[in-house]
């Protein structure tokens, strides 16, 4: 079996080309656009997919750094909200008095 460890930037440019290959996913299945699933939560399920099996195949065994992890993490659930779309905004409530 291959092994092989990213270092920080290479962690952090694989993270950048996952969030560029959801963007091309969603793009490809209309669906993930319609409910809008972030581009990162569709090819990282493609992707931890596609490393699991290879890696219990016994192909290659990819390991990332954990450093930069806190600030994709933040940048991840910053783009799941910016993301959100919570529909029209409410009509304001009308003063009882």
């Amino acid at each position: 079996m291959s092994s092989y460890a990213l270092d920080n930037l290479a962690t952090l440019v694989a993270a950048l080309l996952t969030i560029g290959l959801g963007q091309r996913i969603n793009a490809l299945v209309p669906w993930l656009g319609r409910n809008n699933v972030p581009p990162a939560v569709s090819a990282g399920l493609v992707l931890s997919l596609a490393l699991a099996g290879l890696r219990a195949s016994g192909a290659v065994d990819l390991t990332f750094s954990t450093v930069p992890r806190d600030v994709l993490l933040l940048v991840f659930f910053a783009s799941l909200g910016f993301g959100a779309y919570r529909g029209p905004s409410p009509p304001p409530a009308r003063e009882r008095w």
